[in-house]
């Protein structure tokens, strides 16, 4: 399930918002309120630029090359296949599960992405992390390249410590893709 989202310079959000979606109770509805312009649209136009490659719609005062958007995804780890390394899978789940604000200095200077570790934690509390995987993926402009928000240098540097290959990091938006339909 879709948990949550970073977003980055994407239509009216200028820099990094971290947007809650479910907590995943069952039969739980997620609705978006507020007052017109405040990025209800925007969350839901992020999320379709994500599945369907609808276009970039960048934020005019932010800087192009840093715009991204990473959904984040909480998925029982017996109902998801993928060509991708078991051992990778487990390590990138890992990774986000327990992730702190040490592991990035921009992290401390960012509310947004400490509402997500936050919000996380949450998580957390309500789903088992041996029984389901936490990714968050995304892409980043303007190519599509696979990306992992202010997460992207860690990850890819504590997947490639671990002895991992860090080619598996490119998979998992595919698989990610191939497990949803939207």
């Amino acid at each position: 399930m879709l948990v949550g989202c970073l977003i980055k310079h994407f239509k009216t959000y200028e820099n990094v918002v971290f947007t809650p979606i479910t907590l995943g109770f069952e039969g739980s509805l997620s609705v978006f309120t507020g007052n017109n312009g405040v990025g209800k649209s925007s969350i839901l136009e992020a999320l379709n630029h994500f599945f369907n490659h609808s276009g970039w719609l960048i934020n005019n005062r932010g800087k192009k090359q840093d715009a991204y958007v990473a959904p984040i995804f909480l998925i029982k780890k017996g109902e998801f296949n993928s060509d991708i390394d078991k051992n990778v899978l487990e390590a990138i789940s890992e990774y986000f599960w327990n992730v702190s604000e040490s592991a990035n200095p921009t992290i401390s200077k960012n509310d947004s992405v400490k509402d997500f570790l936050e919000y996380r934690d949450s998580v957390k509390e309500k789903f088992d992390t041996d029984k389901y995987y936490l990714f968050l993926v995304g892409l980043k402009f303007p190519n599509d390249t696979d990306h992992f928000a202010t997460f992207d240098s860690d990850i890819r540097s504590s997947i490639s410590s671990s002895g991992h290959n860090i080619d598996e990091l490119g998979k998992l938006y595919k698989s990610i893709l191939d497990y949803y339909a939207y």
